[in-house]
């Protein structure tokens, strides 16, 4: 279960009053309904593998979700706790263990805010480049007169399989291409900012001795 008392670490409370909020995740994979006894399971509901929510119409936190027709997971209850009635959902997709979720001030919101042009789209590059367990998730959105782009993904694991991630990292930008914005042209290559996150299992290899190496992880730890 995930332990809400980390979330300070990395997520003010109340949000501090940033415009965007956008919290990528991989191996989300906890069910509460199959141990989170703590929680109050008619506030909180797992949601399907591979959906997206995309809300062309975001709400303040406390409406979203019932006026989408979901409720939240664990997970999302415990960041929306934390950023407070002011933020809302602007986008949230899913495929299987990763998610992607951009949170906005609720008066950047619609009908009347500066976030327009909202759209997501996933690829899946797991086992046979077709699986949900490896992939990227992708919103992009204006902002006034600015494009983001959010990419969150989960790429080939091991130190032998850099050839893999960056394959991985070339087929998420090419079947998303075609579901967001001009089709003409990938994610990194159309927006004013690209924000690229997620487990990207890269590996520094720094090429010394074993003696050397310890020297370094006790200098790190």
């Amino acid at each position: 279960m995930p332990d809400p008392s980390e979330i300070p670490e990395w997520l003010p409370k109340g949000g501090a009053g940033f415009d965007l909020v956008v919290v990528g995740t991989q191996e989300n994979h906890f069910n509460e309904k199959k141990g989170a006894d703590k929680l109050t399971r008619s506030v909180i509901d797992e949601e399907e593998e591979g959906t997206v929510e995309d809300l062309s119409s975001p709400q303040p936190l406390h409406n979203n979700h019932e006026s989408a027709g979901k409720r939240r997971t664990v997970w999302e209850a415990m960041v929306e706790n934390q950023l407070g009635p002011e933020y809302g959902v602007v986008a949230h997709v899913v495929l299987w263990e990763m998610r992607l979720t951009v949170y906005a001030l609720a008066s950047h919101l619609a009908p009347r805010g500066c976030i327009t042009n909202v759209q997501t789209a996933k690829s899946a590059t797991g086992i046979g480049g077709v699986l949900g367990n490896k992939g990227g998730l992708v919103v992009k959105l204006m902002f006034g007169q600015t494009s983001l782009a959010f990419v969150s993904c989960h790429l080939a694991a091991h130190s032998h399989k850099l050839k893999q991630r960056n394959e991985n990292c070339k087929e998420i930008m090419r079947e998303t291409k075609a579901q967001i914005g001009d089709k003409r042209l990938d994610a990194i290559s159309q927006f004013d900012h690209v924000f690229w996150m997620g487990d990207l299992n890269y590996r520094v290899d720094l090429n010394i001795d074993a003696e050397t190496k310890n020297e370094v992880w006790l200098a790190v730890h």
